[in-house]
C-alpha cells in the first residue's frame, strides 16, 4: 500500500468515524439546542462565511442546515454542478430572502429516526460539496438554553470551540418619537435575523418563523412596541379553549395567548421609554421560539387550522 493509499483509507475511516459518531448523538434525541459544523478561518481573511452545516433541535425535531451563495464568502462560493448536487442529497431550496423563508439550504426531520439520513446528509455534503480534505480540518461550537457545549456535549471527535460572548449592549435611548423608535427597531431586529428588515404595508416587520410570522410593530400613539403572532385560525370558542390557553400562558416565558374571532394569537408588548435594543432583540428571539413551539401542539389540542393554511385547508 502506497502512501498516498493509506492517507486515502485514513481519510475515508475518519469521515465514517465522524458519521457514526453524528448518528450516535441524534439517535440518543439531545437536549433542545443548536450546534454548528464548520471550517474555521481567520475572520481578517474572509468576507463572508466558510463552509458549515448547521443543526437546531427541538424536542423530536431537527432543522439541519448548508450555509447557501447567501452567505458564503467568494472563494466557497457554489457553482451550479454543486449546487444541484445539494438538492439531490436531500436539501430544500433557500429562499430567495429572510422575508420569504430559510436562506441556507435546509430540511426538517424528526429524531430518532431520521437521526442516521441527517450524519449521511451532513457528512457528505462537508466531504463533497463543500470540498473539505478531511475531518481534522472541522471544529464545532454549540450551545443550548444552559450556556455553551463543551467536549461531552458534542462527542464528534473534532476540537469544540467555546467563544466568549461580547456583553449585551444595555445602553438606553429615549427615542424622540415613532419614527426614531422605528429606526431603532428595526436595527435591533436585524440584528436578530441576520439583514435588512424591512417594514410591510402595514407599518410592520415581518419575522418568519415556522409556521407563522412574528409581526413586531411600533404603537403611534405610546413609546411601546408590540409583537404577535397568529398561531391558529377557525378555532370556535369553547370553555375548554380558555381553559387550554390559561393553562399554557401560566408556563410562557414570552408572550401572551388569546382567542379572538376565532383566532389562536400570541402577543407581547415591551415599553420603551427608554428603548434598550437587547430588550427588544431577547423579546423578538422569545417569541420566535414559543411561537414555533406552540402551534401545533395547540392545533393537537384545539384543532382548528395553523396560520400557513388557507381557508380551503391547502398549504
Amino acid at each position: 500500500m502506497t502512501a498516498h493509499d493509506t492517507w486515502e483509507y485514513d481519510t475515508e475511516q475518519a469521515w465514517t468515524a465522524l458519521r457514526g459518531a453524528l448518528m450516535t448523538w441524534l439517535a440518543d434525541v439531545p437536549a433542545d439546542g443548536h450546534v454548528i459544523i464548520e471550517l474555521p478561518w481567520p475572520e481578517k481573511d474572509i468576507a463572508g462565511a466558510a463552509p458549515y452545516v448547521q443543526l437546531a433541535i427541538h424536542g423530536y425535531s431537527v432543522r439541519s442546515e448548508a450555509v447557501s451563495n447567501s452567505f458564503l464568502d467568494p472563494r466557497f462560493r457554489l457553482d451550479d454542478t454543486r449546487a444541484d448536487a445539494l438538492l439531490e442529497l436531500g436539501w430544500q431550496q433557500p429562499a430567495a430572502s429572510m422575508s420569504e423563508g430559510t436562506t441556507n439550504y435546509w430540511n426538517d426531520e424528526q429524531l430518532p429516526e431520521d437521526g442516521g439520513a441527517v450524519a449521511e446528509r451532513l457528512v457528505a455534503t462537508l466531504r463533497d460539496i463543500y470540498g473539505v480534505p478531511e475531518p481534522t480540518f472541522l471544529v464545532t461550537s454549540g450551545f443550548a438554553d444552559t450556556g455553551p457545549y463543551d467536549e461531552t456535549d458534542l462527542p464528534f471527535g473534532l476540537p469544540v470551540v467555546q467563544e466568549q460572548p461580547e456583553p449585551p449592549d444595555a445602553s438606553a435611548i429615549v427615542a424622540a418619537g415613532p419614527d426614531e423608535l422605528r429606526d431603532l427597531a428595526a436595527a435591533a431586529v436585524q440584528a436578530v435575523i441576520g439583514q435588512e428588515a424591512e417594514f410591510d404595508a402595514d407599518g410592520d416587520i415581518p419575522v418568519p418563523v415556522g409556521n407563522t410570522v412574528v409581526y413586531v410593530r411600533v404603537d403611534e400613539d405610546a413609546p411601546r412596541i408590540k409583537m404577535f403572532a397568529l398561531l391558529l385560525h377557525d378555532v370556535p370558542w369553547k370553555p375548554r379553549v380558555g381553559h387550554a390557553l390559561n393553562a399554557t400562558n401560566g408556563r410562557l416565558g414570552y408572550g401572551l395567548l388569546t382567542h379572538h374571532d376565532r383566532h389562536v394569537v400570541l402577543s407581547h408588548q415591551l415599553w420603551c421609554r427608554p428603548f434598550v435594543a437587547e430588550h427588544l432583540r431577547q423579546a423578538v428571539v422569545g417569541m420566535c421560539r414559543t411561537a414555533e413551539d406552540l402551534d401545533e401542539q395547540l392545533q393537537q389540542q384545539l384543532g382548528g387550522r395553523l396560520a400557513c393554511e388557507r381557508q380551503d385547508g391547502a398549504a
